[in-house]
């Protein structure tokens, strides 16, 4: 559900900024969100609740960083931290 929200707020976020947005509707995709600038832009994006996470000693939360597969890689998929909280995008 959470995650739902994150791929509705990155694409939202992407909507405002002019870009034109699609979400992928089959599961187990590469991307989630295809995003294309009308200058002819493309960006393909995989989404990902920001998760943090405490350590010991430590007075700040970390994020909990994801991995991109090897086939995102290939595509050259961008990760997109969204923090469902406060609606912060971080395009990677």
């Amino acid at each position: 559900m959470l995650g739902d929200l994150a791929e509705a707020l990155c694409l939202a976020h992407f909507i405002r900024e002019g870009w034109w947005a699609y979400i992928s509707i089959q599961g187990h995709q590469p991307c989630d969100i295809i995003a294309v600038h009308p200058d002819g832009k493309i960006i393909l994006i995989d989404v990902k609740r920001e998760g943090k996470r405490v350590i010991k000693n430590r007075k700040k939360a970390t994020r909990i960083n994801r991995c991109l597969n090897a086939r995102q890689k290939l595509l050259g998929v961008r990760l997109c931290y969204v923090n469902t909280e406060t609606g912060q995008i971080d395009l990677q």
